[in-house]
């Protein structure tokens, strides 16, 4: 009898092992060596002449990374969000330092179709290693535009003109964060609406920057990723992470 269960109960043991969040191989930090390799093999895009403030990604938006991107933004896969927010985080430390870390917001009615904020999860989670305090309050989304996934550079611009509003009285410099930079037309929005408040110096954190127009680039996989944003239905998410195979509640 014990010979019997002997195997499986090695195979139990497997299962609770921490695994890699890219390729569920054993791993001790989130992401095997060859998945961090296979992620970086992409040089990171050059700074864009329209670009809103300075930024600072960590990676490029590409076939390595997309279903990682994906998998966080769209079904609450916080484990995912957290190995590529650690993943960035050496490229943050080089970053001058802000007086604090503003995420890009929802619109409610989006967070509750969405289930989670993937903006405040990274701000929060940069925060804590960084210690910068995070403020989710400090801008508000207005009015819900509608997705910009199949909208053109202009018509992104013109889609989220007045779509922020930034409350008075914040530090002069702050770090704005999101997880994605595409057209830069979204954190260009909210850097409008942070220096009508009076806020001059700003930088933009994120995740992943897409190289150039991303759906003429990426090729169809990652336009999936671009689009999940007008195939979003109604409900919540059920938000899910990852220690070995425990379910967490949030970015550890």
């Amino acid at each position: 009898m014990r010979d019997r269960f002997t195997p499986l109960l090695a195979a139990w043991l497997r299962l609770l092992e921490p695994a890699c969040v890219r390729c569920r191989l054993p791993a001790d930090s989130g992401l095997c060596p060859a998945c961090v390799d296979a992620l970086r093999a992409f040089p990171l895009p050059a700074a864009a002449a329209d670009d809103p403030a300075p930024v600072r990604a960590g990676l490029c938006w590409s076939p390595a990374c997309a279903p990682l991107l994906r998998r966080y933004k769209f079904h609450g896969d916080l484990a995912a969000g957290a190995a590529l927010a650690r993943l960035v985080l050496p490229e943050l430390r080089q970053a001058a330092r802000p007086e604090l870390l503003i995420p890009v917001p929802l619109h409610p009615a989006r967070l509750r179709r969405r289930g989670h904020d993937q903006a405040l999860e990274l701000a929060r989670l940069w925060g804590r290693e960084l210690g910068l305090p995070v403020a989710a309050e400090a801008l508000r989304r207005v009015f819900d535009s509608r997705p910009q996934t199949r909208l053109s550079a202009a018509q992104r611009r013109r889609n989220l003109q007045g779509a922020f509003v930034a409350r008075a009285g914040l530090p002069s410099s702050i770090a704005l964060v999101d997880d994605v930079l595409s057209t830069g037309s979204t954190v260009r929005a909210a850097a409008a609406a942070l220096r009508t408040a009076g806020v001059d110096g700003i930088q933009v954190w994120v995740l992943a920057r897409a190289p150039g127009r991303p759906t003429a680039r990426l090729g169809s996989g990652h336009e999936q990723v671009l689009h999940e944003h007008a195939t979003e239905q109604s409900g919540t998410h059920r938000l899910i992470g990852f220690e070995g195979t425990k379910a967490v509640g949030g970015m550890a």
